[in-house]
């Protein structure tokens, strides 16, 4: 039994390494069972023991990478009191750049637009919690602040990826922390990152 499942695993990350290779070259619509099969070297039966169809792996890849980035934010928000500013941006651009392979896919040119706006969400109770503490603002303000902020973010760190044209993870984190909109509850933030 134990053969078979690590024999089932392999054959689903065959298929998931195809269809990645495939994704970051084409468009959603433009990948066919037949290119993920033949790229992956098993046939359309197998391909159909394990998903419906190509949405089908790419929805259960993305649910992979929510699973996590949920994770993530849980164990980040038990710990949060513990970490200063500059651990919590680390620990947030250390997840995206552990899973950045994915993300990089998923948020470029042929990306789906409905994973991104899943990060946003996923992200937004570290952002209430943590960095926008600032009793200046409703609810509803923090949550534009929020979507501006976390979107953006994304798209700062996906441009990063592809080129980082000599910006290092450090500075990008230092670049991130003075967008935010109040940073007074992290007066010595830059004295950190100096250190």
């Amino acid at each position: 039994m134990k053969k078979r499942t690590e024999q089932t695993e392999i054959t689903q990350r065959n298929f998931q390494d195809a269809f990645w290779i495939l994704y970051e070259k084409h468009s959603i619509d433009k990948i066919t069972v037949k290119d993920i099969c033949s790229l992956a070297g098993y046939n359309r039966s197998t391909f159909y023991q394990y998903y419906v169809d190509v949405y089908d792996i790419l929805h259960k890849l993305e649910d992979q990478l929510m699973d996590e980035i949920n994770d993530f934010v849980l164990r980040f928000l038990e710990q949060a009191n513990n970490l200063n500013a500059s651990q919590a941006l680390e620990s947030i651009f250390g997840i995206l750049t552990r899973l950045d392979k994915y993300i990089v896919i998923l948020l470029g040119p042929h990306g789906d637009t409905e994973f991104t706006r899943k990060i946003v969400e996923n992200l937004k109770p570290i952002w209430i919690k943590y960095f926008f503490c600032s009793e200046n603002y409703t609810t509803a303000e923090v949550d534009l602040l929020m979507e501006f902020y976390i979107s953006g973010l994304l798209s700062m760190y996906n441009k990063w990826l592809f080129n980082p044209n000599g910006v290092s993870i450090e500075r990008i984190i230092q670049l991130s922390y003075r967008t935010l909109p109040d940073t007074s509850c992290f007066e010595n933030f830059d004295k950190e990152l100096r250190q």
